[in-house]
């Protein structure tokens, strides 16, 4: 008898921005026309922005983590809406959310050995950029495990 397929099939990175939005919709198509399941993953970041990540050392306070894990829930919310708007007129897709504590690229990296395709956007909310794409999306270009597909918000 066949094995069951182990892999999550489309993973899609999100962080509200409309980049991630952009890839969102892109991946929920995907996801349709193949007929595998989505994980939208958001990923809580380490450190404290703004504060030099080098320079701390101490854990950041009890607050700023439950504020954070707290933004992380919303943006997974709004990917979920901004998900049956997109897939609305073509029915409904198989869709799993991942809130995970980790720095982007790395977690995503670790993400795709179990998926068919990773899918971001080419930027997002991140105070530094590279070039036409964001570290998150260079990084995946350079170190998956499967295919990644970068998509650029047409303006």
């Amino acid at each position: 008898m066949p094995q069951p397929s182990l892999t999550r099939g489309l993973i899609v990175g999100v962080d509200g921005s409309g980049q991630s939005h952009a890839a969102l919709r892109w991946a929920a198509h995907e996801a349709a026309l193949r007929n595998v399941a989505l994980t939208v993953v958001y990923v809580l970041p380490v450190g404290l922005p703004g504060w030099g990540y080098a320079y701390v050392t101490a854990p950041p306070p009890q607050e700023y983590g439950q504020m954070q894990k707290g933004r992380g829930q919303r943006i997974l919310t709004e990917a979920t809406r901004v998900l049956g708007e997109t897939t609305a007129k073509s029915g409904p897709i198989e869709v799993h959310t991942e809130l995970t504590l980790s720095s982007p690229a790395p977690a995503l990296i670790d993400l795709s050995k179990d998926a068919d395709m990773v899918v971001v956007g080419c930027r997002g909310h991140g105070t530094w950029h590279r070039g036409l794409l964001g570290s998150v999306s260079t990084a995946l270009v350079h170190h998956a495990h499967c295919p990644v597909l970068v998509v650029r918000k047409e303006h």
